[in-house]
């Protein structure tokens, strides 16, 4: 991802579309001696991984579909677990691939544990869409942090792989018309950690970024 500094901004910032899925396997557990007699939920979660990472979609997009836990343990060593448990991150930076990502990783599954006797149950635990940015926003946007920065504050579009809820609004009104700006702000070490901090001195250029557009559109 690029740098935003301190003192700059971005006229838009473009987030991925980001989905977690539970993969719930049932099988047959049996004792490790006799395993002909059981169907092994273990193996079929093996399956499923597999036929994920063999999964293809448009090479024009950026995307990434990755199995990030799985757990399968019928509580001794020699006994082969009936289920099992598999969570997924998929991310897109488009929404129509992703929809079709979560498709044919539903029928992967379900096709990967049916093929040695097993059910895979599918599960969304979380999504949100890809942005959906209007130009014409993005240009005012950039406009403004140039009169209130100056020029050299106001820096490219930025895209990233993470995710961001704020666009269900568009997603689900499409008559909206949305922007996003990214504000430098040193965070330390990083978003979403425990001991994550930032610069304070980043505020007062957000305000005027805000009171600027707000004069902006009311001309």
């Amino acid at each position: 991802i690029q740098e935003c500094r301190v003192g700059e901004a971005a006229p838009a910032l473009y987030y991925s579309a980001a989905t977690h899925v539970k993969i719930d396997i049932t099988g047959v557990q049996s004792h490790g001696a006799r395993p002909y007699l059981g169907t092994s939920a273990l193996d079929a979660a093996c399956l499923i991984v597999q036929s994920a990472n063999a999964l293809r979609f448009n090479s024009n997009v950026v995307y990434n579909l990755k199995a990030t836990q799985i757990h399968a343990d019928a509580g001794v060593a020699n006994a082969v677990p009936g289920t099992a448990t598999i969570t997924f991150d998929l991310r897109s930076r488009d929404n129509d691939v992703m929809e079709l990502m979560i498709q044919k990783l539903r029928a992967a599954a379900g096709n990967a544990a049916a093929s040695i006797g097993a059910k895979a149950d599918f599960t969304i635990l979380h999504q949100t869409p890809a942005s959906i940015i209007t130009p014409e926003i993005t240009e005012i946007i950039g406009e403004v942090i140039t009169s209130e920065l100056g020029e050299k504050a106001c820096i490219p579009p930025i895209v990233t792989a993470g995710g961001e809820d704020f666009f269900w609004y568009p997603k689900m009104k499409p008559e909206l018309k949305t922007g996003f700006i990214a504000l430098g702000e040193d965070a330390e070490p990083g978003l979403h950690d425990p001991a994550m901090h930032f610069n304070h001195d980043a505020l007062p250029y957000g305000v005027k970024i805000h009171k600027g557009l707000v004069k902006k559109f009311l001309g």
